[in-house]
């Protein structure tokens, strides 16, 4: 079973599989990073994301290996998938600092957190959107982008 360009099927679900699990660990430093100016009353680590970088990475890689190898068509390019893959992380990621940063508005507008005894209310709700963003969001951004895949290796009618 060779694509067309050669390459096993195998081959690239290993590709699109270490792809996925490596965007859902960029993605997770990329949050800590973010977060982690403004996160003073409770420090935020790599390690506080791990499960969800499990989770969502081995659901990302799942997904992209069978939309990348699966089926009649022809294997997708290990291009196409790194692609998807960036897809996934860079979009995550930007819809969790715009939850992030939504969440700041809303606790210095006094509309979230009021009742909150911290010191840094606004790093405190930016943590809780942006990880419950990424949390909520991961899913169907996944299912989109594997989609998205499957569909681009079809062969055209």
């Amino acid at each position: 079973m060779r694509g067309r360009r050669g390459c096993d099927r195998w081959a690239i679900a290993v590709v699109a599989a270490a792809l996925g699990m490596a965007a859902a660990w960029l993605a997770a430093l990329t949050l800590v990073l973010l977060l982690a100016p403004i996160n003073v009353d409770q420090p935020i680590s790599v390690a506080d994301l791990g499960d969800w970088a499990w989770r969502w990475g081995w659901l990302l890689a799942v997904l992209l290996a069978a939309a990348a190898s699966l089926g009649p068509a022809p294997v997708a390019a290990p291009a196409l998938v790194a692609r998807q893959a960036g897809w996934a992380l860079v979009v995550l990621v930007a819809l969790a600092s715009v939850a992030g940063l939504l969440a700041v508005v809303a606790v210095r507008l006094h509309l979230w957190g009021r009742d909150w005894g911290l010191p840094s209310r606004s790093g405190y709700g930016a943590r809780l959107a942006a990880v419950g963003a990424a949390e909520v969001l991961g899913l169907p951004l996944a299912w989109l982008l594997a989609l998205r895949l499957w569909r681009r290796r079809q062969p055209r009618p």
